[in-house]
């Protein structure tokens, strides 16, 4: 039979009460008992017994207190729900009031003026039915909330989890007692006690240690399955003893279940109650299970934390958790290989505690607090002096979020970038290295393109005057008078290109390394005056006076080729003598000072401006490159000029006032020593073989010089052929003439020569060719054939070639007559005498 529902009455006027209770009688078949009470502090008094009552009846004016007032007052929840529903009955018809009065805790209301069986019992059983709904829907939200929690309250291990966790269950069941134990696998094994609340100390000594076979907690381990004690005073088993003496009436103990396995219990009692709800039971049975899989999941996670550590151990990388004070929660061991610590070393620390640097710790404090408040990643590069040296790092700092988007802990990736970094400072110098590669061979290309233009003109200039000359001597009557003027132009303008020639030929044998240089002691005021001397038409037909000023104390020694020290001289007379205008002078002054021959070159020309002074001497240098410049040349002067002085251990300076204030070349040498000094042995460049030596001066007018010596001339060039044949026939040879090697070849099987002058540069058979097929072919030696070789190839390497090919001397084009003469008097002279060796 269903049990009535108490309804307690609460009016202070007898008939309302009675018609109240006709009301309900008469409008529900279902059992009612009614307790009545007059005022407010009564109806407080029943509320506060056990069991409640199911509804409240409540005027809303009592002799000492209203509804509201009431209701305040009533106990309540512990979600703030009344423990009793309340019906306010009314004599006020205010809509708002009705309001109120729900707002403050009622279920529903009725007005007297319409109070009847029908609406009075509606209003009841709505106000039970929705008091019900509105606590079990509590109920069950607080449970859900409890089970939720258990995964995290588990991971501060079994007996924490539940101990803060029991407080909530208990409310939710209204259990007394907890106990939490845990199977201990030993000899002989036994249940501990991890956990419990609601017991004594004495109790708790009884529940430490359990036996698994003999206890209520050993049956649960022993079958898996939850056991149920209500009633608890109708058992008599000796397991439930204990439970009994501290006044358990109810009692349910649930396996906990890690992996399939029973590794513990988890009990409730409760003294007040002798039974727990179905309801209540499938609860405990849920945090049982939940309890069971928050430690299985406890367990995954440990095991794949120490997974986690081994692999993050062994990572190159230095692996940190902050949480949101900015302490280490967790470091890797890579952390050892830069400090010098272990890992331990930094847990519960922040940066600034670990002893960071403090510019440092600011950088890294706001990119981690920057992460917290915003959750977006940020990087920190840093240098860091670690055990090993200066290092450098870069740290990637993610923010680590909980499902509900909340940061707990930020995660640092640092990764050592010190070879990239090395990687990329060394990209950039090569880079750079580059762009100054590219910067120079641009302005090496800049100069060459101008250096070739300028010595396309420095060439074409003289070319043009030779080759009008030329023209117009063939072309003009005869006149003795045009004739001279025309062949001194000639004569004049190959004079300057041979010069200009001769200019690059010394510079490229400079830079080679195979410039010849003789050394032996040279009187510097000789290699002055015969400077001067060659100089002095050319300035006395520009109106320009030299002077040259000696040693007060005599003459000057220097150890040097006595050739090269006057080509100096004559280089920086020529160059005053360029930039002097009309009526000026030029000076060159020799003197000694301490272990130093000094030769100044001074002028009061034009003179040098200070920005152009630092490139003066260097190759190509003009200070004006343009195409309207006055003065021309290859700016190849100065240059061969300092590289000959430090060739002789010198140097060479200039200095000027400016512009239109003259200019002074300070030469500096050293001294030779006192005394008599015996003739040095030539000194030659690497790689250069030596020349033929020639003998003392012959006159190229001596018409007699080669009288009787047969002459093979070859070459494929006409009117050089013409040319040759005509100077050596003016000297008393007889010429043969040959175009190519092939004609001389048959011109030396018909009658060997005294001695063949070859080209070298000829179509089909060349120089070279020529002389092998002599040395070799024909079996001809020096001793029988001597050999000269003429070419307009006149690098250091060209002669050496023709030398190692089998000819005893090579001389340069445009040949010069009086070398030429001297080169084969002194072939025939070898010749006769049979010094060449065999074959030679």
């Amino acid at each position: 039979m269903t049990r009535p529902w108490r309804i307690l009455l609460v009016d202070d006027n007898p008939d309302d009460r009675a018609d109240a209770k006709a009301a309900l009688l008469k409008g529900s078949g279902r059992r009612y008992q009614f307790i009545e009470a007059a005022l407010a502090q009564e109806a407080l008094d029943y509320c506060a017994q056990q069991p409640a009552p199911d509804c409240m009846l409540l005027d809303f004016d009592l002799p000492d207190a209203d509804a509201f007032e009431l209701l305040a007052r009533l106990p309540r929840d512990s979600h703030g729900i009344t423990l009793v529903p309340v019906v306010i009955l009314t004599g006020s018809s205010r809509q708002s009031l009705s309001q109120e009065l729900l707002r403050a805790g009622a279920e529903d209301y009725v007005g007297k003026a319409w109070l009847g069986p029908e609406s009075l019992t509606r209003g009841v059983e709505n106000a039970v039915e929705r008091h019900l709904m509105k606590r079990e829907l509590w109920r069950e939200r607080a449970r859900q909330q409890v089970i939720a929690d258990i995964a995290q309250a588990a991971t501060d291990g079994p007996g924490n989890a539940m101990a803060a966790l029991f407080e909530r269950v208990r409310v939710l069941v209204q259990a007394d007692i907890f106990l939490s134990h845990v199977l201990d696998i030993g000899v002989p094994p036994m249940l501990r006690l991890t956990a419990d609340a609601g017991i004594d100390a004495a109790t708790r000594l009884l529940y430490l240690l359990l036996d698994p076979v003999t206890s209520l907690c050993g049956s649960v381990i022993a079958h898996g399955k939850p056991v149920f004690r209500h009633h608890m005073r109708e058992h008599d088993e000796e397991a439930t003893a204990v439970l009994k003496n501290i006044g358990v009436q109810a009692y349910a103990s649930y396996p906990l279940q890690v992996d399939g396995r029973v590794i513990g219990t988890l009990s409730f009692g409760s003294r007040t109650r002798v039974a727990f709800d179905e309801d209540e039971c499938d609860f405990m049975g849920t945090v049982a299970s939940q309890v069971g899989a928050a430690w299985e999941r406890l367990d995954l996670l440990r095991s794949k934390d120490n997974e986690l550590r081994s692999m993050t151990d062994n990572s190159p990388d230095i692996l940190t958790r902050f949480d949101r004070q900015l302490r280490h929660v967790f470091i890797n061991a890579a952390i050892t290989r830069v400090t010098g610590h272990p890992p331990a070393y930094f847990i519960g620390k922040s940066n600034r505690e670990v002893g960071m640097p403090e510019a440092l710790c600011v950088r890294w404090e706001r990119a981690m607090q920057h992460v917290f408040a915003t959750g977006e990643a940020q990087q920190v590069s840093f240098d860091f002096q670690a055990v090993t040296g200066l290092r450098h790092f870069d740290c990637q700092l993610v923010a680590e979020q909980r499902g509900d988007g909340r940061i707990l802990h930020i995660l640092g990736v640092t990764h050592d970038v010190t070879a990239r970094r090395q990687l990329d400072e060394r990209r950039e110098e090569l880079l750079e290295a580059e762009r100054a590669a590219r910067i120079e061979s641009e302005r090496v290309a800049l100069i060459k393109d101008e250096f070739l233009a300028t010595l396309s003109h420095e060439l074409r200039t003289p070319l043009s005057a030779i080759m009008g000359w030329a023209s117009l001597l063939k072309r003009a009557p005869p006149s003795p008078e045009l004739y001279r003027k025309g062949i001194d132009v000639i004569a004049r303008n190959a004079t300057e290109q041979a010069a200009l020639i001769g200019d690059l030929l010394d510079m490229n044998r400079i830079l080679s390394g195979k410039l010849r240089m003789e050394s032996e002691l040279v009187h510097l005021d000789a290699v002055a005056a015969a400077a001067i001397d060659t100089l002095a038409p050319a300035a006395l037909a520009k109106g320009i006076a030299l002077e040259l000023v000696l040693a007060p104390a005599g003459p000057v020694r220097v150890l040097g080729d006595g050739a090269r020290l006057q080509q100096v001289l004559w280089n920086l007379l020529a160059n005053g003598v360029k930039f002097t205008a009309s009526g000026g002078v030029v000076t060159l002054a020799i003197d000694e000072r301490d272990d130093l021959v000094v030769a100044t070159v001074t002028d009061n020309g034009n003179g040098i401006e200070a920005g152009f002074l630092p490139f003066l001497f260097d190759r190509f240098s003009q200070s004006d490159g343009s195409a309207a410049r006055v003065h021309g040349g290859l700016g190849l002067g100065l240059s061969i000029v300092k590289n000959l002085l430090e060739l002789h251990g010198g140097t060479v300076s200039a200095s000027s006032g400016g512009a239109g204030r003259g200019a002074c070349f300070t030469v500096l040498l050293p001294r030779a020593p006192d005394g008599p000094l015996p003739r040095m042995v030539p000194v030659a460049m690497p790689e250069t073989l030596p020349e033929v030596l020639v003998t003392g001066p012959v006159s190229v007018d001596d018409s007699n010089a080669l009288r009787g010596m047969a002459v093979l001339l070859v070459d494929d060039n006409p009117d050089v052929l013409e040319l040759g044949r005509r100077l050596l026939t003016e000297h008393g040879a007889l010429v043969t003439t040959a175009q190519s090697a092939d004609e001389a070849l048959v011109q030396i099987r018909r009658q060997v020569p005294d001695i063949l002058l070859s080209d070298i540069g000829m179509p089909g058979t060349d120089g070279y060719q020529l002389i092998e097929l002599v040395r070799t072919g024909m079996g001809l030696g020096a001793a029988q054939l001597p050999a000269v070789a003429v070419t307009a190839y006149a690098r250091a390497q060209d002669h050496a070639r023709a030398l190692q090919a089998g000819y005893q001397a090579c001389i340069d084009k445009p040949i010069r007559p009086q070398l030429l003469i001297r080169t084969l008097l002194d072939l025939a002279v070898v010749k006769a005498a049979g010094t060449y060796p065999d074959g030679g």
